[in-house]
């Protein structure tokens, strides 16, 4: 990624916040800390979060977050989703992949537009809200049968999605 002069200083800025927010708010706790050695000190960061945040600098980064109910995994994702994206909270939410076993593909991709189906004999596809966020969430992706995983994995994998005859980028 090419930054112009100035947009990397806002990004800077926009993780030190993010990992302001974290800590202020208290979303993810958890003791182990990653120390970063630069010119003008030495940072410290909670570990997860600061693997969270160096991987949302990675294009196509995915990142699997792993560990019991009620640790907080979900709603790290989720906020800093909001702080470096600038996405509304309700709109990352409503993309979140939630995983169960009967999930099928037209599910997590998308479906054909019936109306012009039928109309015009079109396969024209509707993306599901999941594909074309930015911001991508897998609730419980163990819980997913093996060609679900599959597409999923796919996605994150390639960047694309392919479905009918149709092509996500």
């Amino acid at each position: 990624m090419v930054y112009m002069l100035g947009e990397e200083d806002l990004l800077r800025k926009k993780l030190f916040l993010a990992l302001e927010a974290l800590d202020r708010e208290k979303i993810f706790l958890h003791t182990k800390f990653l120390e970063i050695e630069a010119p003008n000190g030495v940072f410290r960061i909670p570990l997860v979060a600061g693997f969270v945040l160096l991987n949302a600098l990675v294009g196509n980064g995915a990142m699997l977050l792993w560990g019991g109910y009620g640790y907080g995994k979900t709603m790290l994702i989720k906020y800093l989703g909001r702080l470096l994206t600038s996405t509304p909270l309700e709109e990352i939410e409503a993309s979140i992949l939630r995983a169960n076993p009967q999930l099928i593909e037209e599910k997590i991709v998308g479906r054909l537009h019936l109306g012009r189906l039928i109309k015009e004999g079109e396969e024209e596809v509707v993306w599901r809200r999941f594909i074309k966020s930015f911001w991508k969430i897998i609730d419980e992706i163990n819980r997913l049968s093996p060609s679900a995983q599959d597409v999923i994995l796919s996605l994150l994998g390639e960047g694309i999605v392919k479905y009918f005859d149709s092509v996500f980028v």
